[in-house]
C-alpha cells in the first residue's frame, strides 16, 4: 500500500485493520536533510516532510487503540554531517563536534565522534560510516552518547518508547551499539 505522506497514515488505520495487519514498519522517520532520512540531523525531532513529533504520537496512539504496532528504523551509528551534533557548515547555535569544519573538543558531542584535528581537509576530519563522508560515524562507546541515546530517563529512546507502549525501534546495525 502507497500512502503518499506518513502524516496520512492515521487516517488509514482501520483500513490497514482491516487487512489484518498487526505492525505498520517505517523508515527513518527524524530531522534529516536528505530525501531518505538516514542522515539524521535531530533525534528529537519528526522530520517536517513527516509532521510533527504531535503527528506521531498521534499515530503510535490510534495505531495502539487499534492493535497495530508502529516500527520505526533508528539509526545510531552515524548521524548526518549537516546534524545539530555534528554541524560541519556553522547551521546551528550551539557547538557542534566539528563546526563549520573545525574539530571543537569544547562541544558537548565532541566524544561522540571520530574526530581527527590533524587532517588540513575539513571532510578529513572525521571517520565516514563505511566511509561515506555525509554520515559522520558516532563513537558508540562514548558514555554521553550511550546516556544520550538510552541510559537517561530523558534519553531519545524513551522519548519515543515512553508514551505508547505499541512503539518500537529497530537497531539495524545494533552488533555496534
Amino acid at each position: 500500500m502507497c500512502i503518499r505522506d506518513r502524516k496520512g497514515i492515521p487516517d488509514k488505520l482501520d483500513y490497514i485493520a482491516s487487512l489484518g495487519a498487526n505492525t505498520i514498519y517505517m523508515t527513518p522517520i527524524f530531522a534529516a536533510a536528505s530525501n531518505y532520512k538516514y542522515d539524521t540531523g535531530d533525534y528529537t525531532q519528526i522530520d517536517s516532510a513527516f509532521g510533527t513529533n504531535k503527528n506521531f504520537r498521534r499515530l503510535t496512539t490510534e495505531a495502539a487503540r487499534r492493535g497495530i504496532r508502529v516500527i520505526v528504523d533508528a539509526s545510531f551509528n552515524h548521524t548526518g554531517r549537516n546534524s545539530i551534533y555534528f554541524d560541519r557548515y556553522a547551521l546551528y547555535p550551539g557547538v557542534g563536534a566539528l563546526e563549520g569544519g573545525e574539530v571543537r573538543r569544547d562541544s558537548r558531542y565532541a566524544e561522540w565522534y571520530r574526530l581527527d584535528p590533524s587532517q588540513a581537509d575539513p571532510d578529513e576530519r572525521y571517520a565516514g560510516w563505511t566511509g561515506a563522508k555525509d554520515l559522520p560515524e558516532l563513537n558508540e562507546m562514548s558514555p554521553s552518547f550511550r546516556r544520550f541515546v538510552f541510559g537517561a530517563p530523558a534519553s531519545v529512546t524513551r522519548q519515543w518508547l515512553k508514551p505508547v507502549s505499541y512503539t518500537h525501534l529497530t537497531l539495524p546495525t545494533i552488533y555496534s551499539v
